[in-house]
Parts: C-alpha cells; sequence; structure tokens
C-alpha cells in the first residue's frame, strides 16, 4: 500500500474521487488478502482421543467383514464396539465440556459471552406474508416483501401539503446552489484527525458493502492517512458526496411482541 497509493495525490475532479475512491479500497483489500494466512485442515473434523479412533476403525473394519461374509460374530462384535465408542465418547464430551467452563473466567470476558450465547433466545421467524396475500419464505423470496415495506415505509407525509412552502423552499435551494458560498469557509481535515476518529471506531463492527473491516482501517499507513485526507478535502470542496459511500446493508430485526409474519414487523 505503501506504494500503490500516493500520499500527495493529483485529485482534481468529481471524477477523480471516485477514481481514488476506488483505488482505495481494492489497495486495502488487496493488502488483507496477501495478509491473510489460509490453513488446511487434514483429517477428522472431531478430534478424539487415540482409543476412541481405534476401537472406530476397527468398528469399520468388523463391520465390513460382516458385510462380506454375514457371519453374526462379526455382527454381534461390531454393534458391541458401536456401544462401547458411544458411552466412551460421550464421557469424553462431558469432561471437554466440564474443561471448558472451568477455563472461562471474569478477566477476558470469556464468562460473560459464554453466558450471553446460551441466554440468548431463538426467534423462530415464520413465513412472510405479502400485500398479495402470498406467504415468501425469508431470505430468498422474502427480500422483495422486506423492500416493498421499506419503501413504503420511508415516504414522505402526505398531511400537511403545502404548495405555496414547497415552492419557496425549491427556490431557496435553487439560490443556494447557482451562487454557492466561497470554499474558503469551509474548514479542511487532516491526517491527525482521521487518525484520531479511526482510533475511538468500534473494530468488532461488521463489514459494509465494500468489505473492509473497521480493524484494517486501523492499521493503515501513514502514507494512506495523506491519500484518505486528499479525498475528503476534495470531496468538501465540490460539495460532493461520492455515491458509493451512500451504499449500506439494512439489517431487519423483528419487533419483539409483534406479529412477524408482516414485513413491517
Amino acid at each position: 500500500m505503501s506504494t500503490s497509493l500516493p500520499g500527495n495525490s493529483n485529485i482534481q475532479s468529481i471524477k477523480d474521487i471516485d477514481e481514488a475512491i476506488a483505488k482505495l479500497n481494492s489497495s486495502i483489500l488487496t493488502a488483507i488478502n496477501l495478509a491473510s494466512r489460509s490453513k488446511l485442515i487434514n483429517g477428522n473434523y472431531r478430534k478424539l482421543p487415540p482409543n476412541i479412533v481405534k476401537n472406530i476403525t476397527l468398528r469399520n473394519q468388523i463391520r465390513k467383514r460382516w458385510q462380506q461374509t454375514y457371519d453374526p460374530r462379526y455382527r454381534r462384535t461390531a454393534n458391541r464396539l458401536t456401544n462401547q465408542i458411544r458411552e466412551e465418547t460421550g464421557d469424553y464430551d462431558q469432561e471437554s465440556w466440564k474443561e471448558w467452563l472451568m477455563s472461562l473466567n471474569q478477566e477476558d470476558n470469556s464468562i460473560y459471552i459464554a453466558a450471553r450465547k446460551f441466554s440468548r433466545k431463538y426467534i423462530q421467524i415464520p413465513p412472510i406474508l405479502d400485500t398479495d396475500g402470498i406467504k415468501y419464505t425469508p431470505p430468498r423470496k422474502g427480500k422483495h416483501a422486506f423492500k416493498y415495506s421499506l419503501e413504503n415505509l420511508f415516504q414522505t407525509n402526505p398531511e400537511p401539503y403545502d404548495d405555496h412552502n414547497i415552492a419557496e423552499v425549491n427556490r431557496a435551494i435553487r439560490r443556494y446552489i447557482d451562487n454557492p458560498k466561497p470554499n474558503s469557509n469551509i474548514k479542511s481535515t487532516s491526517p491527525q484527525e482521521i487518525l484520531s476518529f479511526l482510533k475511538n471506531i468500534n473494530p468488532r463492527k461488521t463489514t459494509g458493502p465494500d468489505g473492509i473491516p473497521n480493524k484494517a482501517l486501523q492499521q493503515i499507513l501513514t502514507n494512506v492517512f495523506t491519500f484518505i485526507t486528499k479525498i475528503f478535502n476534495k470531496c468538501l470542496l465540490c460539495n460532493y458526496f461520492p455515491t458509493i459511500w451512500k451504499t449500506a446493508h439494512v439489517l431487519m430485526f423483528p419487533k419483539p411482541g409483534q406479529n412477524h409474519k408482516l414485513p413491517g414487523n
């Protein structure tokens, strides 16, 4: 990132702003991918003690021999090993659970995290009932019902409706746009201000549509702060809010005590 994002970038127009933002996002995502490591896990998904693994292997061999010979002695031995494996696995799970509970403590907040996971109630979401009476099962088809519900929710108030007031507001906005104030009155930002802001953001928040986590923003280099400062200051001078920053993820949470079949609830 130190070479792909110049500190003294040449941003002159709105088009340059959009290109600089796209370049910034691409550079950060590339750095994240290069710094991430992938680990291939070979073997059993569930790690069991060697004695249980040995019994499972022996049971499978005896069961295969029974399938070839149909000797009832092999079948009885395989069933006996299956019961033994089930009992030993239950004891092992109980011991593992006990060790995990004993490892929880207050210093690293692990005991509070575990308590929150077990005390959280699961909310069953029923099929969404649309305005046409058709039921949709979220999230694949139910997203259209949510979209129409949000569109109907975020509408201008029908009353009071004053044509004279609306026309006056439109004229005032047009006068402001046609006669902008001098840009010299706009206070520019600085890399120090951006750095102080990034230090206070929550690193555990989920990523937005750009896929860049807050934790990655807190670890960027000095020249990247200068590059971001150039973008912000140019947006202030051009009175421009980039379109890519207007996109966000909308999370739908069920309202307690309401009919969850309706998309508005």
